[in-house]
This record gives structure tokens, sequence and C-alpha cells, in this order.
């Protein structure tokens, strides 16, 4: 048999990126003193698995503190390519009330780029500054490899 506060697990199909597991694949997982503690994969069982735990990205990134009241949560990835005019639809299950602390919340689609997400910006000032930084390198070695021989006394005349 298996110990006290073992369970079992089947990984939902079409939830294998979600869940970082394999589709139709069971797992095994045991939660020490389940009757003393309430563990997250009970409380949030859409949110967290109970095999990976709070070790997913989508649940760090939900548990991180904001520095400012305004913020983004990246929550996924669309990664086919999507032409102009194609429709994506979403679920939303609002799980959690945002009216006690005046909070809204957005589905925000936004394009990928080189330099990273929304804004380029700050992406192209690294670049441009790092561009300058070797150009100035590359200037002092120059100037190094052309200097005068140190200690020639005859040079000061």
């Amino acid at each position: 048999g298996f110990p006290e506060g073992c369970g079992g697990w089947t990984c939902p199909e079409g939830e294998e990126d979600y869940y970082g597991c394999e589709a139709g694949k069971s797992y095994v997982y045991i939660y020490p003193n389940e009757d003393q503690y309430q563990y997250l994969y009970k409380t949030y069982p859409e949110v967290v698995s109970p095999i990976m735990g709070v070790h997913t990205d989508r649940f760090q990134v939900w548990m991180r503190n904001q520095a400012t009241s305004n913020f983004r949560k990246l929550y996924g990835f669309i990664n086919t390519g999507l032409a102009a005019g194609d429709e994506v639809s979403f679920t939303v299950e609002a799980n959690f009330d945002t009216d006690v602390f005046g909070g809204t919340k957005s589905i925000v689609l936004s394009t990928e780029t080189g330099f990273g997400g929304k804004n380029s910006f700050l992406g192209t000032c690294f670049l441009a500054v790092g561009v300058i930084i070797a150009l100035l390198g590359l200037a002092i070695v120059a100037k190094g490899a052309t200097a005068k021989p140190l200690g020639d006394l005859s040079l000061l005349k």
C-alpha cells in the first residue's frame, strides 16, 4: 500500500504545458500531514498542480509582488503565428475578486520583438550605449598602440 498522505493524479489532456506533465500519465505524490495543513493544490486546483506544486512559472508570476499599483502579470504565450484578421478567443474564469481593492482585470495581447515585449526603446538604448562604449574602447586601444615610448628625454624638446 501507499503511505499516509499519498495520492494519485492524472495529467489532463491539453494541459501538458500548463502543468508541466505528460498527457494522460498518472503520477503519485505525497504531502505529509494533510490533516494538519491546507495545501495550495487543494485550495487552487486550477492554478497549482499536485505534482509541480509552486514550482511552475505561472504560479510564481501570480504570487510575485509588484512595485506599483498598475502592473501586468504575464500568463502565457501564443506560440503560433497570427495573421491580420485572425480571431482569438479566451475563456475567462474570474476566481479572484478585485473590487475589494479597486482593481480591474484585462487581457492584453502584445507582440514581442528581439528586444523584449511591449516597448523596444529600452533595448535599443542598451544596444546604442554598448556600441558607443565599444567604439570608445577601440579608440583607447588604438591610441595606446601609437603612443610614444616612455622615458625618452629627447622627445621633450
